[in-house]
C-alpha cells in the first residue's frame, strides 16, 4: 500500500486535536529526564503538544484507532503500529513516559519519512 504524502505531524495533530497549551507543556518538560529539543522548533512544539494532549487518565481517550488507520496508509504498516499505536498503549498502561513516546514518535516519522 502506498503511503500518503501527508506529513506525520499534521496527521497526529489532527488525530488528537492539538490545542497549544504552553504552560502545561513547559511543566511537562521540567519533570522529564530527557533533554528537550531546541525551544521554538517544530520538534519542540510537536513533542510538547503531543505529550500534553495524550496525557489522559482514560485509555479509551487515546487515538489508538485513528493511529492504526493512519498506519494502514503507510508503506510500513506493522512498523508504524509497533512504533505508534502499540507503544502508546504500553506507555499509557505504565503511567509515565509520554514525553519519551512523543519524542520517539517524532524521531521515527522523521527518520522514516523525513517530512517533519
Amino acid at each position: 500500500m502506498q503511503g500518503h504524502n501527508v506529513p506525520f505531524h499534521l496527521v497526529l495533530a489532527l488525530l488528537i486535536l492539538v490545542g497549544p497549551n504552553e504552560a502545561n507543556a513547559s511543566k511537562a518538560f521540567l519533570v522529564s529526564n530527557s533533554n528537550p529539543p531546541t525551544p521554538g522548533s517544530a520538534e519542540a512544539k510537536f513533542v510538547q503538544q503531543c505529550a500534553v494532549q495524550l496525557f489522559v487518565r482514560n485509555k479509551d481517550m487515546l487515538p489508538i484507532d485513528a493511529l492504526n488507520e493512519y498506519c494502514e496508509t503507510t508503506d510500513a504498516i506493522v512498523e508504524c503500529k509497533l512504533k505508534l499505536s502499540m507503544k502508546l498503549e504500553k506507555v499509557h498502561d505504565r503511567g509515565k513516559g509520554m514525553l519519551s513516546f512523543c519524542q520517539a514518535a517524532y524521531n521515527w516519522a522523521q527518520e522514516k519519512y523525513g517530512m517533519l
